[in-house]
């Protein structure tokens, strides 16, 4: 996978952790392709940072999908 290998350059990034985390944003959003690199570099990037893992970031986004907006 390219762009796992591509990924595997960023700090404290292995392959390993950009293919879960590739599976893990294809699985549980609707990310289009073209942006599925840059969205796991920054979900590898906030794991890194805050500790929380991407399966936990994508199941507060689904939470957050989910959620009407009471901003109106």
């Amino acid at each position: 996978m390219a762009i796992a290998a591509r990924l595997d350059d960023l700090p404290g990034v292995t392959r390993g952790a950009a293919v879960d985390a590739i599976s893990e944003i294809i699985r549980s959003t609707r990310i289009a392709g073209d942006q599925l690199e840059e969205v796991t570099a920054a979900a590898l990037a906030w794991q890194r940072a805050t500790g929380a893992s991407v399966e936990e970031d994508c199941q507060e986004l689904r939470g957050a999908e989910s959620k009407p907006d009471s901003s109106a």
